[in-house]
């Protein structure tokens, strides 16, 4: 009964790079959104998509600075990499900052990684037939077709995602 009078969440986390947070931040996230009613069941599992990608990105590509190409093959140089970058500095010594505004007319997720950043400008089109069997490529792609807005900062290390209620 309590948490029905509950109008605005708002809450920051600082992540080292472990992998094994994400599901739980995501997780984190759409239950405040379902606890303000912003949207239906099956919305809320299309959020937690684009939600895990941007995280994944943050982490992988941010902070690691993970290249694709390192996903071509059977994908073991991406994850035998990224293991090694998590031991090393200054990979290892980076965080995700990750800010979470839930109220019950919208969500707002800033995520920002330490890396370098990248000019979005640059992403290949996903939806292009050459690039569909690539094996990365479409996280930016499925965070835009399932947030209402999708932005980044100009230096490309900071991304800021809304979902707005459904009517």
């Amino acid at each position: 009964m309590l948490i029905a009078c509950c109008s605005k969440s708002e809450t920051t986390f600082e992540l080292p790079n472990d992998p094994a947070l994400v599901p739980g931040l995501v997780a984190y996230i759409c239950d405040a959104m379902a606890m303000m009613k912003l949207c239906e069941e099956k919305i809320l599992i299309r959020i937690s998509i684009a939600l895990t990608e941007a995280i994944d990105n943050a982490l992988h590509h941010g902070n690691l600075e993970l290249s694709s190409s390192l996903r071509e093959g059977d994908g073991s140089q991406w994850r035998e990499t990224g293991a090694l970058r998590r031991t090393v500095s200054p990979y290892r010594d980076r965080r995700i900052h990750v800010s979470v505004s839930v109220n019950r007319q919208r969500a707002l997720v800033v995520i920002r990684d330490e890396g370098p950043g990248f000019d979005v400008s640059i992403l290949p089109d996903p939806t292009d037939w050459e690039n569909t069997e690539r094996p990365s490529g479409r996280g930016v792609f499925l965070m835009r077709a399932f947030m209402d807005e999708v932005t980044y900062n100009p230096q490309g290390n900071e991304l800021t995602l809304v979902k707005h209620r459904q009517k």
